[in-house]
C-alpha cells in the first residue's frame, strides 16, 4: 500500500538500534554491489531508517518505487534482478508472488532476532518480515458525510454524492468495497454474493466516481473537489493534520485490514545485504519508528513501548482487539482472482470519470 510521509516530529524518545553481522555461512549468500535495492511503494520508506542502515553497516540502499501491483509484478517478471527486496500484501506474498516465483520464503535462520508477530501477521513468517498494516476505508469531509454507517452502501445513499467519490485504482480493494457493500464477506466464493456485487457496481457507475490513485484522491478531498476519498487509515490520518475537515472512517461491519511485509526477491543480486536489512527491520523498535513515521499498526510485538502515548491512543494505529476482533483479511485471493477482476473491469469501464474530467 502507498503511503504519504509524514511532516510531523517523530516522538520517539531514543532511536538507537544495532545493526548486527548476519550469521551466513560462506558460499550461501553473496552480493553483486555493496548495495541494497529497495523496491517499494511511492513515498512508503521512512528515510532515517535507511540512513540509520547506511551509517551502521557501509552499503548503499538504492530505491525505486512503483504506483501499483500490476506494475510492481511486471517489472519484476521483465528484470527479474531488478530489486532485493519488495513490499508485498501478506496474501499476495501467498498466492500470487511465491507461485510467480518472484519472491522466495525466507531462511529464518538468517534473522539474529526472534521475535514475536502480532496476530494480522499469524502464518505468514517465512513470506518476510512484517511492515506495517492499517485499516481500508474513506477519507471523507465530515462537513458533508455522515460518519457513522454500517457497510459501504452508504456511497449510493444520497444523490449528493454523485461525483464526489474518489475511488482507488486496485482490484482487490474495489472487490472488498463491493462485496462490503452487499454485506458479504470478502472471502465468499457464493455465487449470489458475487451476482449482487455486480448488480451494486452498477449503482456505483451511476454516481460517477473517480477511478484514481491514492495521492490524487486525497488531494482532490483536501481541495475541496471531492467529499470522499477511498484511502487507507495512514494516508488519512496524515492529510487530516492539514485539514481539520478530514475524518477517516471505516464501515461497522467487517472493517477490512491490510497487511504488508518486506520479502525477498527470488533472484536478488544482494541477498546477504538483504538479509541484513531484513534483520535491521526485524525488532520492535524499528516497527515502532515505522509506525509512528505513517502512522499505521506495527507488526511486531513489543513495538509499543517505543512509541509515544499521543500514538499509542490513536486506535486507528494502536489497533484494539475489540476492532481487530471483527476486522477481514483476503484469504482466498486466488479463488476469487477472475470475478475481482472481472468487477474491477466493469467499473472502470463503466464509470463516467477519471481523474482527468472536470468535476462539478
Amino acid at each position: 500500500m502507498k503511503r504519504k510521509v509524514s511532516l510531523c516530529f517523530l516522538l520517539i524518545a531514543v532511536f538507537a538500534i544495532s545493526c548486527k553481522e548476519t550469521v551466513i555461512e560462506k558460499g550461501v549468500l553473496t552480493n553483486s554491489s555493496n548495495e541494497l535495492i529497495l523496491y517499494n511503494w511511492e513515498e512508503y520508506t521512512p528515510a532515517n531508517i535507511i540512513e540509520q542502515f547506511e551509517k551502521e553497516t557501509g552499503i548503499k540502499v538504492v530505491i525505486k518505487e512503483f504506483q501499483t501491483v500490476d506494475e510492481q509484478i511486471a517489472t519484476l517478471q521483465s528484470e527479474p534482478d531488478f530489486c532485493d527486496l519488495t513490499i508485498v500484501g501478506v496474501t499476495e506474498a501467498k498466492q500470487v508472488f511465491t507461485p510467480l516465483k518472484l519472491i522466495e520464503e525466507i531462511d529464518r535462520n538468517q534473522l539474529t532476532g526472534n521475535h514475536k508477530y502480532n496476530d494480522f501477521f499469524k502464518n505468514s513468517e517465512t513470506y518476510g518480515v512484517p511492515y506495517c498494516s492499517g485499516l481500508l476505508g474513506f477519507a471523507v469531509d465530515k462537513r458533508y458525510v455522515d460518519l457513522a454507517f454500517k457497510d459501504f452502501s452508504f456511497l449510493v445513499s444520497d444523490p449528493q454524492y454523485k461525483g464526489k467519490i474518489s475511488l482507488l485504482d486496485e482490484p482487490s480493494d474495489i472487490y472488498y468495497l463491493l462485496m462490503n457493500s452487499v454485506g458479504a464477506s470478502v472471502n465468499s466464493v457464493n455465487r449470489d454474493d458475487h451476482d449482487r456485487a455486480r448488480q451494486f457496481t452498477s449503482k456505483i457507475i451511476s454516481m460517477e466516481p473517480h477511478i484514481q490513485d491514492l495521492y490524487s484522491g486525497l488531494d482532490d478531498l483536501n481541495e475541496g473537489k471531492i467529499w470522499m476519498a477511498m484511502a487507507y487509515s495512514g494516508d488519512a490520518l496524515m492529510y487530516q493534520e492539514e485539514n481539520s475537515n478530514i475524518e477517516f472512517v471505516y464501515p461497522q461491519d467487517r472493517p477490512f485490514i491490510w497487511r504488508d511485509m518486506l520479502c525477498l526477491n527470488i533472484n536478488a543480486p544482494n541477498k546477504k545485504n538483504a538479509y541484513r536489512f531484513l534483520d535491521f527491520i526485524n525488532t520492535p523498535q524499528v516497527a515502532a519508528e515505522i509506525a509512528v513515521q505513517f502512522k499505521t499498526s506495527p507488526g511486531i510485538i513489543g513495538a509499543e513501548k517505543y512509541m509515544d502515548r499521543e500514538t499509542m491512543t490513536n486506535p486507528l494505529v494502536n489497533i484494539p482487539k475489540s476492532l481487530s476482533d471483527t476486522c477481514e483479511v483476503i484469504v482466498r485471493f486466488k479463488e476469487n482472482n477472475a470475478i475481482i477482476n472481472e468487477l474491477y473491469t466493469y467499473l472502470v469501464n463503466g464509470s463516467h470519470k477519471d481523474d482527468n474530467d472536470e468535476y462539478k
